[in-house]
């Protein structure tokens, strides 16, 4: 895996070009300090499965589950991902609605409906059921069918693969989302898992099993299984098995962190909860198993509705036990060869797909920063408009304030412990973050973090912002240095956050980086954090006394509003 630099890449008519002549280009993009990759690709993927909320996924119609899945394509390929392998789930309708420009969304590979026996993870049904008249009978679902016995087995196979799906689905353990299955049963026996592989193998196509226990891998493997699913509990003897058989893993990780941050407040089963948490465990030492082994992998993420939008996430989670050129591998080399497309796409050469990615993140650097640019983004963002829109705000309301935050520093009265700690204040909120989250990212030292706390932090960034921009604009005397203003007629500020704290700017800027913390997946900024947190504790009480000692009204002020920070707390 390598990068090629100030390359001119040409697309013509959805494929990339021999040429470099830009010459009557339609469309012109320049790309200057950015890095270029292949559209994202995701093997393991469920649009039928369109909400955690499976009470209610039981009740839609067609034109609800159709509506869904539109927009949860959409969203699939705006963040990147051009080509994707659905699980298991009619999407025959999504993947036309697609083709004919009536929906957005990736080129779509699927299994079309799971096979699975009854009871098993695939079995989608609850409460209780008649009793079949004969052991041919199936039923099926617009997830899967349920047949049981080589035979049936044999007949669904036919059935999916008429329908149209490009390899097979079956399941050979128990499953965290379905509720009939305990999650380390064996699922069919070695005569059934025959039947599928035989009738895939006169498709030329394969089979791909959900299999999380070590005897259901391996029953699966022995048997003719070309691709496994989840591979959560293997152990070192399974690994080697399926390196002795040539056969795939597809670990999915993220999806467990998805269901364990979000899957309660979302409507996920209390029970499906409990099994979620077995598998969330071992995700990572599975991965380190499989490596260690020399097991094939490719790169899936398994997420269910309303969090798919962690995809990207599996970056960041893989890069705890794989490098970035591996991760990459999974993604561009063994990708393709199970989505049967190794001479289409996961290489930006000529004649292949012209899907391309943008990101300024070097991906063999910071693999991990693929899953954070939308936070970097936004706080980004979020830090312009504060610094540079809160700056005009005051400065409408109170014009001369910018002068005096600029030249402060050369007023005559500055405390003199203010002019070392207004500087070591302004640093220690400022780049120091920056430095360590990006090493952080670099070289994974933090784990990922649930998707709650990052848009927990997005939200602390958002509000101690606000409010440091409020007390910035609600005070004319607001400088950047401590001094009694005389020459500008200082007077106390007790209104607008004056009411809350006495220094609501300072607390804003505390809430703002605890916010960067969770919102950047670093556990590590927490040391510049403290340092910062130590000063600014520090220059608040220095402040607060001089005001007390020097300003008129000041000391009375106090005794209005007794918190210098944070109300209740200091």
């Amino acid at each position: 895996m390598e990068l090629s630099a100030n390359e001119v890449l040409v697309i013509e008519d959805g494929l990339v070009s021999e040429s470099s002549d830009i010459a009557g280009a339609d469309v012109e993009l320049d790309a200057d300090g950015q890095f270029l990759m292949p559209g994202f690709i995701d093997a393991h993927v469920h649009f039928r499965l369109a909400t955690l909320n499976f009470a209610k996924l039981s009740q839609w119609t067609e034109v609800q589950f159709g509506i869904a899945m539109a927009k949860l394509s959409r969203e699939t390929l705006a963040r990147g991902f051009t080509t994707v392998r659905d699980l298991g789930g009619d999407v025959i309708g999504l993947k036309r609605a697609i083709r004919a420009g009536m929906a957005q969304g990736p080129d779509i590979v699927q299994a079309n409906l799971m096979i699975t026996q009854t009871g098993g993870h695939g079995d989608v049904e609850s409460g209780v059921l008649p009793v079949p008249d004969c052991a041919c009978q199936m039923r099926h679902s617009a997830f899967g069918i349920v047949a049981d016995g080589p035979d049936a087995v044999r007949k669904a196979a036919r059935h999916v693969l008429r329908a149209g799906a490009d390899f097979l689905k079956i399941h050979v353990s128990g499953g965290v989302a379905t509720p009939m299955d305990p999650l380390d049963c064996t699922q069919y026996t070695a005569g059934e898992i025959q039947a599928a592989v035989a009738e895939a193998n006169n498709r030329k196509t394969y089979v791909a099993a959900h299999a999380y226990t070590p005897e259901a891998i391996q029953l699966a493997v022995r048997n003719g299984v070309k691709c496994i699913e989840h591979g959560n509990l293997i152990d070192e003897e399974t690994a080697e098995v399926m390196v002795e058989h040539d056969a795939w893993l597809v670990p999915t990780l993220v999806t467990y962190l998805g269901m364990a941050s979000e899957g309660r407040k979302l409507g996920f089963p209390e029970r499906n909860l409990v099994k979620n948490e077995a598998v969330l465990a071992s995700g990572i030492e599975s991965l380190a198993i499989a490596d260690k082994a020399g097991v094939k992998m490719g790169w899936g993420t398994d997420l269910i509705g309303e969090i798919q939008s962690m995809q990207r996430q599996e970056f960041a989670v893989r890069s705890k036990a794989q490098s970035a050129k591996s991760i990459l591998h999974a993604m561009y080399v063994m990708n393709p060869i199970i989505l049967h497309k190794a001479d289409s796409i996961g290489r930006l050469r000529p004649g292949m797909v012209g899907d391309v990615v943008f990101t300024t993140i070097n991906p063999l650097e910071n693999i991990a920063g693929l899953a954070n640019d939308d936070a970097a983004w936004f706080f980004s963002i979020l830090f312009f408009a504060a610094s540079v829109g809160g700056r005009i705000w005051a400065e409408r309301r109170h014009p001369g304030l910018m002068a005096e935050r600029t030249h402060s520093l050369e007023a005559s009265d500055v405390k003199a412990w203010d002019k070392i700690l207004a500087p070591l204040m302004a640093l220690s909120i400022s780049f120091p973050l920056v430095i360590v989250a990006g090493l952080d990212h670099r070289f994974g030292w933090s784990s990922v973090f649930p998707i709650w706390l990052n848009i927990t932090g997005i939200l602390l960034i958002a509000v101690g912002y606000a409010f440091g921009v409020w007390a910035l604009a609600e005070n004319r005397y607001f400088s950047s240095m401590v001094r009694i203003q005389t020459d500008r007629g200082h007077v106390v500020c007790d209104s607008g956050p004056y009411r809350v704290v006495r220094h609501p700017g300072y607390a804003g800027n505390l809430l703002a980086i605890l916010g960067i913390v969770l919102a950047l997946d670093s556990t590590w900024t927490l040391i510049p954090v403290g340092f910062a947190l130590v000063v600014t504790v520090i220059r608040t009480a220095l402040e607060d006394r001089t005001l007390q000692d020097e300003l008129p009204g000041y000391r009375e002020y106090t005794s209005h509003v007794s918190y210098r920070l944070f109300p209740g707390v200091y």
